[in-house]
């Protein structure tokens, strides 16, 4: 009988470690889309080139100011706003949403050039923007970013 108590045992064991892990799986928590945000907008405000460049995903696309794919080509296009506090991208969120499915989120919003002039410091508007993000082991990463609130067209999500 010992023998046959054991060998239960050890198939309980089996039963809730596959059922914890299928469980933790299930539950796994989704950051909130707006830690990602306030990051991103506190990149461009310092400015901040390494924290900037941490937010984006490894596939990202930019359609602002001018088409740019991958974080160095985003980098460069984007570095006057990254080298300098004098000229400076602000972004003000409006809106966000996640996915049903928790691994896509979108932020809407306006965005404008906080920069110099001979009147002192301004901001001037570029007009609206929209962000897909995707969830990148367990954080989020700037997928697409275009001027305007639709979503790209060849940005969809597999």
């Amino acid at each position: 009988m010992p023998h046959g108590v054991n060998v239960t045992a050890r198939a309980l064991v089996v039963v809730l470690l596959l059922s914890s892990s299928s469980l933790s799986a299930e539950t796994a928590v989704v950051p909130p889309l707006q830690a990602a945000e306030r990051a991103l907008v506190n990149a461009l405000m310092v400015p901040d080139r390494d924290a900037f460049r941490q937010l984006l995903a490894s596939d990202a696309v930019f359609f602002l100011p001018v088409e740019a794919r991958g974080p160095d080509a985003i980098l460069e296009k984007w570095r006057p706003f990254l080298v300098s506090p004098e000229v400076r991208l602000a972004l003000t969120i409006e809106s966000s949403t996640i996915s049903d499915s928790g691994d896509v989120g979108q932020t809407s919003g306006t965005v404008g050039v906080y920069g110099r002039t001979s009147k002192g410091m301004s901001t001037t508007s570029l007009g609206a923007f929209s962000i897909v993000w995707r969830l990148v082991d367990g954080q989020w990463k700037v997928w697409s970013l275009s001027r305007g609130n639709k979503r790209p067209q060849e940005r969809r999500a597999n």
